[in-house]
């Protein structure tokens, strides 16, 4: 009866935190989840539980979404033009549909254990399914580490899923709603998970949120003037003992020989790419051949061409194998650009550019590092085009908005 009881007075929250466990363990269903989160929404507007209000900080994820809707009129891809438009909607549906303010307030620790508890559950099944794999072939790296752990999703997503659930655990500590021991055991798990799941720019962010961390508590603390010293010292100390860590040696090594062979001759590299190429080598040569593309094509090459345009470019250099691999940019900034023009990447960057506001207009250090991650991870993965960074970073921003909104009178 009292788990019943929470439900209703808490229905809207519950059924937030719900759309993690789909996102996360079952992705097929979160269409028909959104449904059901629209029919929760209407019930709760015909209730008169909660309040339209609209935050303008959301407007640039409406605006992408045109810049896409615009170009599916030169499309040579209907069939990919179509899934694109479909699949980017909630660009334009959560900016309004969660444009809400709960009258009796919003409990958004609710909505975080959902987030928290589908990632560490995720987490488990990885490691379940891990163990007969490490009794054939006895190898961790194979077994317990990058998509082997993650096979559903995406390790960069779900890389940026685990450290916003540490995130939110700071949150919830600094709310005194969860114990310190829980606390620690729950972020240890979760900078485990991260760690194993081997995403570059999962292990830069999580070095730049314990950075941020150490620099904001040292300013608070000592005195400022050292802090300011000590800022460049911890840089350098960083550039000199990252390339000796285990976890990132292979990684900047790759790095490292690919973008000097790459500064000798572009194009002499991109020729000679190897048929299983790194991925700082794949990076680079389409990072090359999607800027050269955009010069070409400044107001876009139209919603769901990009492999049409990259594709006739390898082959005009004669790599056909790489193209027809059909990799995408690794980069937002590109592909947005490439697609929907120089405007469309404008709209993109005011989407970070609002969220910052947002976050300091709300004094959400949890939103900064939302859009933190999302300016990073866009630099070496194209974030906004799957599922899991559609829905997670729009869906995220709006809870916030939504527990400022509906809590600020009531604090």
């Amino acid at each position: 009866m009292k788990q019943l009881t929470f439900f209703r007075l808490n229905m809207l929250e519950c059924v937030f935190a719900g759309l993690f466990f789909v996102l996360i363990l079952f992705p097929k269903f979160t269409a028909l989840y959104i449904g059901v989160m629209i029919l929760t929404l209407v019930c709760a507007y015909v209730k008169k539980q909660i309040k339209f209000q609209f935050s303008y900080g959301t407007f640039g994820f409406v605006l992408l979404y045109l810049a896409y809707l615009i170009g599916v009129i030169w499309t040579q891809d209907p069939k990919q033009a179509n899934f694109y438009v479909v699949n980017k909607l909630v660009f334009l549906i959560f900016p309004f549909l969660l444009a809400i303010k709960k009258k009796d307030g919003f409990k958004l620790n609710i909505v975080l254990w959902g987030l928290i508890s589908a990632t560490l559950i995720s987490f488990l099944k990885g490691i379940i399914i891990g163990i007969p794999c490490y009794l054939i072939h006895h190898s961790m790296q194979y077994c317990f580490m990058r998509s082997y752990l993650s096979p559903v999703i995406h390790p960069t997503y779900m890389t940026v899923f685990a450290q916003f659930s540490f995130i939110a655990l700071f949150h919830m500590r600094s709310k005194k709603v969860i114990k310190k021991s829980v606390f620690y055991i729950l972020e240890i798990l979760l900078v485990v998970y991260s760690l194993l799941l081997m995403s570059l720019s999962g292990i830069l962010f999580l070095m730049f949120m314990v950075f941020a961390f150490l620099v904001w508590k040292a300013w608070k603390k000592i005195n400022r003037k050292l802090v300011l010293i000590g800022v460049p010292l911890l840089l350098v100390s960083f550039l000199l003992i990252a390339p000796k860590l285990p976890i990132l040696k292979e990684e900047i090594e790759s790095s490292k020989i690919a973008l000097s062979h790459y500064i000798e001759s572009p194009s002499n590299f991109i020729s000679n790419i190897p048929e299983i190429p790194s991925g700082s080598e794949v990076r680079l040569v389409m990072w090359t051949v999607s800027w050269e593309e955009i010069t070409k094509h400044p107001l876009g090459i139209g919603t769901g061409n990009i492999d049409i345009y990259m594709g006739k470019n390898l082959r005009s250099r004669g790599m056909n194998w790489v193209a027809d691999q059909e990799f995408n940019p690794h980069n937002q900034f590109l592909q947005t650009t490439l697609e929907v023009g120089f405007f469309g990447g404008l709209f993109l960057l005011l989407i970070l550019i609002f969220g910052f506001i947002d976050a300091k207009r709300i004094k959400s250090w949890a939103l900064f590092f939302l859009f933190a991650s999302l300016l990073l991870n866009s630099c070496f993965e194209s974030m906004l085009q799957h599922q899991s960074g559609i829905i997670f970073f729009p869906f995220m921003y709006m809870m916030y908005l939504i527990d400022f909104n509906s809590n600020k009178r009531l604090a």
